[in-house]
Parts: structure tokens; sequence; C-alpha cells
């Protein structure tokens, strides 16, 4: 009788583990799929393909009022070849950023005027993208008071932002996908 429990104990152990392993594939392979889709949308959005980088960052916050949403996704690139078609797409252009794509990033301080970075965590100070000496940049403006979606010009001439910033370090490899929603 005993050894029947202990014959009995051990297929539910061999059992449960068996379950529980599969279980965890299948959420492990749920994950790659999810950030695939993020590295396809990015990859739409922006016409580079970034689906061979690395996610290391999704942050996605769709707690503010009526939608608002701030989304945070950083991508690390194997190598340089997206480069190709940031050079030759008028869309992308290179550093420096422009003063006021360089106060969303950064932030701004001077005697008369400071604000922090438009980019963090929610209620964090802490800067998400670290200064950057070369690379290319997208700003893509969404509000529908903007006359030309490639400007930044009225971007602080509004009460609300809605804007796509995609800021890639070609020193680092590294790809900053930001969209902002208020």
């Amino acid at each position: 009788m005993i050894n029947f429990i202990k014959r009995l104990l051990r297929r539910l152990l061999i059992i449960f583990l068996n379950v529980l392993l599969l279980i965890s594939i299948i959420f492990v392979m749920s994950k790659g799929r999810e950030f695939r889709k993020i590295q396809r949308y990015v990859s739409e959005v922006i016409d580079v393909n970034v689906l061979d980088g690395e996610l290391l960052v999704n942050y996605d916050d769709h707690g503010g009022f009526l939608g608002d949403e701030e989304t945070f996704i950083k991508i690390k690139m194997p190598n340089n070849r997206c480069l190709d078609v940031m050079k030759t797409n008028p869309k992308w252009l290179p550093l420096p950023f422009s003063s006021n794509i360089s106060r969303v990033v950064y932030g701004i301080e001077s005697k008369e005027f400071s604000a922090s970075s438009m980019i963090r965590y929610h209620d964090s100070d802490e800067v998400l993208i670290p200064p950057i000496k070369n690379g290319y940049y997208y700003f893509f403006d969404r509000h529908m008071e903007s006359k030309n979606p490639k400007d930044d010009t009225e971007l602080f001439n509004r009460c609300s932002y809605n804007f796509t910033l995609v800021i890639y370090d070609t020193d680092e490899r590294m790809l900053y996908f930001i969209y902002y929603d208020t």
C-alpha cells in the first residue's frame, strides 16, 4: 500500500512538473510574440527594420485622462544597417536636435525658465535618454492643429502634445521610440 502511494505521488509530481514546464514555455513564447509585435509596430511607423534588435524597455502608460498616454520603447540594434535608410530617408534628420526637440528630450534650464524632460517614467525625474553625440532623429507632429507634421516649431505653442519622436544613437546602436499623446 505504501509503495502504491509513493508511485502515485511520484506520477502526480511528474505530471505537475510537466504542466508547469508547459505553462512556462507558453508564457515565454507569448512574451516573445508580444515583443515582436512591438518591434513590427515601430518598424512600420519609422520605415526602418528593427526586427533584429533587442527590446530592452517597453514602458506604456495609458493612465491619463481620456486615453492620454506616453510610450517609451528602447531597442538595442545588433548593427548599424538601419543607417542606410536614415541617411537617405528625408523623414530622418541628423543630430543635433532642434531647440524644441532638445527641450522635449532633456528639458531646459535658464535664468527665466526651467522645465524637466518630457520623456520620463511616470512621476520620476530620471532622464531616459542619455546625451547623444552622433545619430539621427525622426519627428512627426500628430496634433490636429499641426500644419506640417515634420515641423516642431509650434510644439510648445499649444495646450496639448501629440507627437512621435524616434532617436537613433549611432555610437551605441540604440533606438529610442517615444509616442506622446496628451
